[in-house]
């Protein structure tokens, strides 16, 4: 079994139309493009882990900070990002 810090190498042949929205995607968290995949892939898991369960996922705007919400008839779980 791999440990959390362990990387496994992957390659990715892209668009420069894509690469160009990564890049300024990284540059808008100050991260890297790789941040940005895994960070959009996380959303995609919590979005779809959410409609399995026939909840909702919104993206709310509170203050300075960005929420995730996945709601069902109450508030289920809650994330909080800082953009």
């Amino acid at each position: 079994m791999k440990t959390p810090t362990e990387m496994i190498p992957f390659n990715l042949d892209i668009s420069p139309e894509l690469n160009e929205t990564l890049e300024e995607l990284a540059r808008k968290i100050g991260g890297t493009k790789t941040d940005v995949l895994r960070q959009g892939t996380t959303l995609l898991y919590l979005m779809l882990e959410a409609k399995e369960q026939d909840k909702k996922f919104g993206i709310a705007e509170i203050k300075v900070r960005f929420a995730l919400v996945v709601l069902s008839s109450t508030v289920t779980s809650f994330l909080s990002y800082r953009m």
